[in-house]
């Protein structure tokens, strides 16, 4: 079969368009409009289509649990596919007189399903608190809301309530803090909660925050209402970072205006450090702007000028890093060039990278090479000069020219053998007959016949 080749141009062409096509898709804009349920809810969106609503307008929508009743928080935007979870539900209708009438209905209706169902859960005998109870707005469902502290087995109450209202029953366990939400109250500043006025979601919040902070390490000063870490502490966490990064920390030594001391107290806000001096050790420590305080090292000396030294070290050190780096490309290209003449002077010597892989072993063998022709060169001149007449080397070098002398004379010697047996003629071998080995006769036909003799013989005996 004939295989069809397609052009790497159209390849790149259709990769190309696929990579547009995603990053089209991905900063398509759908206009929507931002949804909340609850006074300080989280905020949903919903796909606005022919519908133009304003900030604190009602309006119907469809949601995962059925139609709600809502408020818009965001008017009509236009937000980046991105940034949005699709599907996007639609909004059915904006609110009428009629929906908002009902929406009072139903919260009327609230109050007495929660009284209700607190009377059969104490009936039922249930370790549960009631916090709240929700109508759906086609009053398709009734949703309770409850705390507590183990797991509860409330099958017998969900019957008891879908015959008592007649609609599809859901109770969902809660947490300490999304009571709170749910209820709210006044907090230790004397101000709504923050989780009940403004805040969507729950923002984690730890101990260390609080540290960071200089607060009091007291749970009782430090937690809400819920008996949780207090929302607001993260509030101001990123600025605190950012502040303290500049200020030293508490204990180190420092250089003030007045002399040196300990820092006892920082203020990251007021950028302002206080310091207990060391000529001053029993009276109270001042209080410093933070740019006029410098920390000290161990050698009593301010981290600062320290730093700069070290900064200035650390330039000198490059530049002669620079200068060594300089001298050994000088160095490899001289080398480089004296090995180039070598290999020109030598045919032998002219070996490609192919052949041996790197430099490395290139050079290793050109340096093989020259040593060797440097011995073939002082075997030559020993050949001519008398015994008499030899130098001997100098001192200092005595035992390498030594060496190199004496295994040029037994490659020397090695070769005059080479070259007699090659001029004397090779010797005639006359071959001997070779003589014949005996055949080994078969006995096989011999011994059958005794065989057979012995069996005849033994057969007449025994009759």
């Amino acid at each position: 079969m004939d295989t069809i080749k397609i052009p790497e141009t159209d390849v790149v062409t259709k990769l190309s368009s696929s990579a547009e096509k995603n990053n089209a898709s991905e900063n398509e804009l759908f206009e929507v409009i931002g949804v909340s349920f609850q006074p300080s809810g989280k905020i949903y969106h919903f796909e606005a289509g022919k519908f133009t609503a304003k900030q604190g307008d009602n309006i119907i929508v469809e949601t995962a649990r059925g139609i709600e009743f809502g408020t818009v928080v965001i008017a009509n935007t236009m937000i980046p596919k991105s940034k949005l979870v699709l599907p996007l539900k639609p909004v059915i209708r904006i609110a009428t007189n009629d929906d908002r009438i009902h929406y009072e209905e139903n919260k009327r209706k609230e109050i007495s399903a929660l009284k209700i169902c607190e009377e059969r859960v104490a009936a039922h005998g249930l370790d549960m608190k009631l916090i709240d109870a929700e109508y759906t707005f086609d009053n398709s469902k009734l949703l309770f809301y409850f705390t507590s502290d183990d797991r509860v087995d409330f099958r017998e109450l969900v019957k008891d309530l879908a015959a008592q209202f007649r609609v599809r029953i859901e109770l969902r366990q809660i947490g300490i803090r999304d009571e709170t939400k749910l209820m709210g109250g006044l907090g230790v500043c004397y101000r709504d909660f923050c989780c009940h006025s403004f805040l969507g979601d729950f923002a984690q919040v730890s101990i260390k925050m609080a540290k960071e902070q200089g607060m009091s390490l007291n749970s009782s000063k430090i937690s809400g209402a819920c008996g949780r870490l207090m929302c607001c502490l993260k509030f101001e966490h990123e600025t605190y970072e950012e502040e303290l990064k500049k200020c030293p920390k508490l204990g180190a030594r420092v250089s003030s205006p007045d002399g040196p001391g300990e820092v006892v107290e920082l203020k990251p806000l007021m950028a302002q450090v206080r310091v207990k001096l060391d000529s001053d050790p029993e009276g109270a420590p001042k209080l410093y702007p933070r740019d006029t305080v410098y920390e000290l090292n161990g050698n009593e000396e301010p981290l600062r000028e320290q730093q700069s030294e070290v900064q200035d070290d650390a330039v000198s050190e490059l530049k002669e890093s620079e200068e060594t780096v300089l001298t050994e490309q000088i160095a490899f290209s001289s080398e480089e060039t004296e090995l180039q003449q070598n290999s020109e002077d030598d045919d032998e010597t002219k070996v490609s990278n192919e052949k041996f892989g790197s430099r490395k072993s290139r050079n290793r063998y050109d340096r093989r090479r020259r040593q060797i022709k440097n011995q073939v060169i002082k075997e030559s001149a020993v050949s001519e000069s008398d015994s008499s007449e030899k130098q001997e080397p100098a001192p200092e070098r005595k035992k390498k020219k030594k060496h190199i002398w004496e295994k040029g004379e037994n490659q020397k010697a090695k070769a005059n053998e080479a070259a007699k047996k090659a001029s004397a003629p090779e010797p005639v071998i006359k071959e001997e007959p070779k003589t014949p080995e005996p055949q080994k006769k078969n006995n096989y036909y011999r011994n059958k016949k005794r065989r057979n003799f012995k069996n005849k013989k033994s057969d007449k005996q025994n009759n």
